[in-house]
């Protein structure tokens, strides 16, 4: 049987005017298969008579008994498996086969629950596909959703965190927006509501749980690894992404939120809902007669953090550095973290507060944080002054002087000064720098030669003489000593192995 381009190389040939015979002396085949195949008008369907061999026969068994006992395991990990037994083929083939044999899924039941009005809303985060530049870094976002069960109103705020206060202040600002709280509010597992969740054990964030005693609203958290626990506010999510944020560019986080809010008052809370079957702004009305109204009191919505004062006065908090008093350096102080501003607390004290920076590499400073700090001298400059002081007033003037000049190497002529005075009294070297001082020259040679002008230098000490390594120290060291002085420190076979010398006689 030829094959389909056989066929049309057929029909192709004799459309150019050849005959039946040459047709079949040129493609090698008979007259008559050149005749029948002339006589087709569609060109004939190709079946092959033997089944293909794969090079993955001999490992199938293996591959699906390998599959029923664990239905999840990936191709690429038994292709390492069939590796190590000898396969030579691809990861494409198996993968191929692990398609086709792969257990399907038992379907999964699910029981749709509906609630009375006021009785439940579900809250869920969900992360935008794209990033933005929020004060000029590109940072992610992320949308807050709250839907009500029994209305399936919906309430969408975008921030660029999911902290324990970012949830809290969504959550406030939903129930404003819907008129009240609900009796109690559907969380997945996220740490700042829930701490552990073994069974039926939950254990709540002890600040999530004051957060909701005080607006009155029960938590309550869905199965681990259960997203249709809280299917209304996923599929709400869902329609976020397809009818709002997908394909749209947005300058910053402010216009974010303004676009939503107007989606959400002539889109999404107005359409005709596909389960409920009504306007979920109309069935809302209804609902807000069955909220508890939120308290007048706010609660303080805030994220606390411990911080260290570092020696400039300042503590550093999200790439910024904020002041305290200088008092509190190397205390560490706690950060209470609001929407738009900070109070830092020590000992149960606000000691300092500040707006909330945005940018990031900043310095954050009180004046009066600063107030009252004793500088203190640097070492050096110190030291000197010390020393200068021996010489009254005149050799503090002479110091501030120099330092006023900015007479270059300051310690360097300080330390030639001080060690040339040393030599002088105190008195010819209070001269000496009050005549520099007239002239304002601070240089130590200028000071050198006015103080050697000055008599009654300082005699030297006394030292002890050697002679011929023998310590003589009634010998005088400031006068021109006889060659005699040094026979007295001669030993007497020393004395004795000593050429004769002729005198002025000639004797011997």
């Amino acid at each position: 049987m030829l094959k389909p381009e056989e066929w049309l190389t057929i029909k192709t040939l004799l459309n150019k005017g050849l005959s039946q015979r040459a047709i079949a002396r040129t493609l090698g085949i008979s007259r008559n298969t050149v005749r029948r195949y002339i006589k087709r008008e569609h060109p004939p369907e190709f079946r092959r008579e033997a089944p293909w061999l794969s090079i993955l026969e001999p490992y199938a068994d293996y591959i699906t008994e390998r599959l029923r006992e664990y239905p999840k395991l990936t191709a690429d990990r038994l292709h390492r498996e069939l590796q190590q037994q000898g396969f030579t083929g691809s990861y494409e083939t198996v993968a191929r086969f692990v398609r086709e044999h792969r257990p399907d899924k038992e379907p999964q039941a699910y029981e749709r629950f509906e609630t009375l009005p006021g009785q439940q809303a579900q809250v869920d985060w969900g992360e935008c596909p794209d990033p933005i530049i929020h004060f000029g870094v590109k940072r992610k976002v992320y949308a807050f959703t709250m839907t009500l069960g029994y209305s399936r109103a919906s309430y969408v705020e975008f921030t660029v965190d999911t902290t324990a206060a970012s949830l809290m202040r969504c959550c406030l600002n939903a129930f404003r927006c819907f008129g009240g709280a609900p009796q109690e509010l559907l969380f997945d597992n996220m740490k700042t509501v829930v701490v552990e969740h073994v069974g039926d054990r939950v254990e709540f964030n002890p600040k999530f749980l004051d957060f909701a005693g005080h607006y009155g609203f029960e938590p309550k958290a869905t199965r681990v690894c259960y997203p249709e626990g809280k299917g209304k506010v996923e599929r709400m999510i869902g329609y976020l992404w397809s009818s709002f944020v997908t394909g749209q560019k947005f300058d910053g986080l402010a216009q974010m939120n303004s676009e939503v809010r107007v989606w959400l008052d002539t889109i999404c809370n107005v359409r005709i809902h596909g389960t409920t079957g009504a306007r979920p702004v109309d069935r809302l009305e209804e609902e807000r007669r069955h909220l508890q109204p939120v308290r007048a009191e706010d609660y303080d919505i805030c994220d606390v953090t411990p911080r260290k004062v570092h020696k400039d006065c300042c503590f550093s908090f999200r790439r910024n550095y904020y002041s305290v008093p200088h008092a509190y350096v190397g205390r560490t102080v706690q950060v209470k973290v609001y929407a738009d501003r900070l109070k830092v607390v020590c000992a149960d004290q606000v000691i300092a507060e500040h707006g909330l920076c945005p940018w990031q590499r900043q310095f954050i400073k009180d004046p009066a944080h600063f107030a009252g700090i004793v500088r203190r001298p640097r070492g050096a400059l110190e030291r000197y002054r010390r020393q200068f002081e021996r010489y009254g007033e005149v050799g503090l003037r002479f110091l501030r002087g120099a330092v006023e000049e900015c007479q270059p190497n300051l310690y360097y002529h300080w330390q030639r000064i001080l060690a040339l005075a040393e030599h002088y009294p105190d008195a010819s070297v209070q001269t000496a720098l009050a005549h520099c001082l007239d002239y304002r020259a601070f240089g130590y040679i200028t000071f050198r030669n006015v103080l050697v002008k000055i008599p009654a230098r300082r005699q030297p000490a006394l030292l002890p003489t050697f002679v011929c390594g023998v310590c003589r120290p009634d010998l005088p060291t400031d006068v021109t000593r006889p060659l005699a002085y040094y026979d007295l420190a001669l030993p007497a076979a020393a004395l004795r192995s000593r050429p004769l010398q002729e005198t002025t006689d000639g004797q011997s």
